[in-house]
């Protein structure tokens, strides 16, 4: 890792699901990383930490590739479930019998595996539908294009 931080608030999966969307676009991802506090292989294992100023500014860089598309984030979030790192919604589908079972799990997979900046409550569920609530640390407005992705994500999901 390049730089230091003790913030550990946003799991490099989301990273590399920018990552794979731009690279999908045949754009080169070196130029998104560059100058940021960590190395590219850090960004690129799933498993490590970063904190939420790195992410936004990566969200910035991608926005600034792609300032004509409305709905660059949603689109970012609805090819998820296609990509190697986040197959595990798949996964997590079949193996619950149900893809609508992931609702089950959302609430503590959000803020414990990916992003500690937002708490997940389900609201209101039914057999075919969720209502979530989301609270986040901060202005919202710093959020937007976290929202988008994940309704992208959401969207995808699989259906029963």
């Amino acid at each position: 890792m390049t730089g230091t931080t003790e913030r550990k608030e946003v799991r490099c999966l989301g990273i590399t699901l920018i990552l794979s969307f731009i690279e999908g676009r045949g754009i080169d991802s070196r130029s998104v990383l560059a100058g940021l506090p960590y190395d590219e292989d850090y960004l690129r294992t799933t498993s490590n930490w970063i904190d939420r100023e790195t992410f936004f500014e990566v969200e910035r860089r991608v926005r600034n590739l792609f300032p004509d598309e409305k709905d660059l984030f949603f689109q970012i979030g609805l090819q998820a479930s296609r990509t190697k790192s986040f197959g595990f919604f798949r996964l997590m589908a079949n193996l619950s019998g149900s893809p609508f079972a992931i609702y089950r799990i959302y609430e503590k997979l959000i803020t414990k595996h990916l992003f500690r900046f937002v708490s997940v409550r389900i609201v209101e569920k039914g057999e075919n539908r969720a209502v979530l609530e989301y609270t986040f640390d901060g202005p919202l407005e710093q959020y937007a294009n976290f929202i988008e992705t994940v309704r992208g994500i959401l969207s995808a999901t699989p259906e029963a």
